[in-house]
């Protein structure tokens, strides 16, 4: 059996395509190595790991890729807009997967908006002004095909340190810019600009069930009300999956009185109502986990919070989505 199996492994091998050294110049086998060791960066590269769930997003990718010269012979910055919780980040971070075994140098730089106004843009030098710290960022990148994105951008002080016209990155770079800010984008020279607007009725529904119900449609008992839910609500996606999953376990009862409250007062909610209606509809111990998280374990590894709950008595496990 052993034997089998190593003959299996070496057939495997044998079959797999490679480069012939002897196809490659005298003297240039260094050439070899490169493309090489540049095969295995672009394969052990950071990709992410996005929701099963997602609605809608292929339109938006193939649009946007069909944007960009498949050699990489023009410089690009992209624009994505739209509101809070209409995917910006989730569409950034499928065109990453998509483009970013092409280049050799990346770099995601998240939450500036968020970030910035807690200890402004991170840098490893010591700076005396903005100018100084876009030479060091120029510096850094003129001769490097690069691709960057820069995650909610609001500010024009931002978009010029980390941009500015453009001209100084390498023929064949790209910069995605998302942003609930349309109007600094008009001096970023950007193309394309899109726009993501809200999910068709259809699309809607569509990410509502798949949260709520695990399938792509609700059972024909729960059709009429998740209808009504998915028309008195905005129809972005963080607003329908936040619904959606905060009634996966709860009662029906309780599904009718909060969407009730949605219908009743639906012209007048912004997302900060419609996020803390989703918030009450968690339990007590739910709510406590996720304040925890929100203001204390961003980005955090979950180990740590665990223990702590497990001691306070929480059910963790049933009020985290692993």
């Amino acid at each position: 059996m052993e034997l089998g199996e190593w003959r299996k492994a070496l057939a495997e091998v044998g079959s797999l395509r490679g480069w012939e050294a002897e196809k490659f110049a005298y003297g240039k086998k260094e050439a070899l190595v490169e493309l090489v060791v540049a095969r295995v960066v672009s394969l052990l590269k950071t990709t992410f790991k996005l929701p099963t769930e997602l609605v809608g997003i292929d339109d938006h990718v193939k649009y946007i890729m069909s944007s960009i010269d498949p050699k990489y012979n023009d410089t690009r910055i992209i624009e994505i807009r739209g509101v809070c919780g209409s995917g910006k980040t989730t569409l950034a971070k499928v065109l990453w997967n998509n483009l970013s075994g092409d280049f050799e140098h990346l770099s995601f730089v998240r939450n500036i908006r968020e970030v910035s106004l807690r200890m402004g843009i991170e840098s490893p030098h010591t700076l005396s002004n903005v100018d100084e710290g876009i030479n060091i960022i120029k510096s850094q990148f003129t001769s490097k095909k690069v691709l960057i994105i820069l995650d909610d951008m609001d500010d024009d002080i931002h978009l010029n340190a980390l941009v500015g016209d453009g001209s100084w990155l390498k023929v064949g770079s790209i910069i995605i810019i998302t942003t609930r800010n349309v109007s600094i984008l008009d001096k970023a020279n950007a193309d394309p600009k899109h726009e993501l607007n809200e999910l068709t009725r259809y699309q809607a529904l569509t990410l509502f069930s798949r949260h709520l119900f695990g399938k792509d449609s609700p059972p024909e008992a729960d059709e009429y009300i998740s209808m009504d839910a998915v028309s008195n609500v905005k129809r972005i996606p963080l607003i329908l999956e936040l619904i959606g999953s905060s009634f996966r376990q709860k009662r029906k009862e309780v599904w009718k009185d909060t969407f009730k409250k949605l219908k009743d007062d639906v012209c007048n909610k912004n997302m900060q109502e419609l996020l803390d209606i989703t918030y009450e509809t968690l339990d007590y111990e739910q709510q406590q986990i996720f304040l925890d998280i929100a203001c204390f374990f961003i980005e955090s590894s979950k180990q740590y919070p665990t223990y702590m709950w497990d001691t306070c008595g929480f059910y963790q496990r049933r009020g985290l989505k692993y």
